[in-house]
């Protein structure tokens, strides 16, 4: 079973309509730009993006660095 995280992301600006967010594991299929600190993602880099919806999601072709979530700190 591929790893899964619950993510709270607060932001500063209200979104409306957004609703719970499925991000699932996976390869960059090319370069991007990581939505949490604009560092560069290779192609072939270990990322989370959210699953397919339809209508679509307002962030569904964002992609985190894995490492922001797997390195994270684990709270009970």
């Amino acid at each position: 079973m591929p790893p899964r995280a619950a993510i709270n992301i607060a932001k500063a600006r209200a979104c409306s309509g957004l609703a719970e967010q499925v991000w699932a594991l996976g390869r960059a299929h090319g370069e991007d730009v990581c939505a949490i600190s604009g560092e560069r993602i290779r192609r072939g880099d270990l990322v989370f993006r959210p699953r397919k919806t339809k209508p679509p999601a307002i962030h569904e072709s964002s992609v985190i660095a894995a490492h922001h979530i797997l390195d994270a700190p684990v709270s009970d």
